[in-house]
Formats: C-alpha cells, structure tokens, sequence
C-alpha cells in the first residue's frame, strides 16, 4: 500500500487561506489608492479656495476702503453735511391703543 503525502492536505489548506488573504489585500490596496486620490484632490480644492478667499478679501478691503467710499461719493454728487438740525416732537408719534373689555 503506498504511503499518504501529507505535503499534499497542507498545500490545498494553505492555498485555500491564501487566496482569500490575496483577495482582502488587494481591496485593502485599491481602497487606500482611492482614498490617496481624493485626499489629493481634496487639498488642490482646499489651496484654489483659499487663493480665492485671499483675492476677495483684497477686492472687499479695495472696495470699502475710505478713500474709495469718498471718491464714490463725489461722483455721485453727493455733498458734506454742514449743519445737521433734528426734529423733535412735542407729543409721541405713537399712541398705545386702548384695550376695552365687553361685560
């Protein structure tokens, strides 16, 4: 009677482990190269907005700027305030109404 290998139930039961180990890792792999791709791409987003953001914050420094306001001002024929005179009111302008309750 010739004698069992034992090499040969060991090899079936390694390669049966390892093929779905070389599967987990191969998911694993793409997971984290797609996972790289977006944290790339996520950045270059980041650094266009905050070239953006800089650019806007000098347009609404340029755009309220003291100097500018007046220069607007002028062009729209507005004039300095001289003299400022207010109104005042003898009696209040508004009157609480009167609540009358039917018995």
């Amino acid at each position: 009677m010739p004698k069992k290998s034992k090499t040969k139930p060991i090899l079936c039961l390694a390669l049966i482990a390892f093929v779905p180990l070389l599967g987990f890792y191969l998911f694993q792999v793409g997971d984290a190269v797609q996972t790289s791709f977006l944290i790339k791409n996520s950045q270059a987003e980041i650094e266009g907005l905050k070239e953006n953001n800089l650019a806007l914050q000098a347009e609404a420094a340029r755009t309220l700027s003291l100097a500018d306001l007046e220069s607007k001002m002028t062009a729209m024929n507005f004039v300095p305030i001289q003299n400022v005179k207010y109104l005042s009111a003898a009696k209040p302008l508004a009157q609480k109404p009167e609540i009358t309750y039917n018995k």
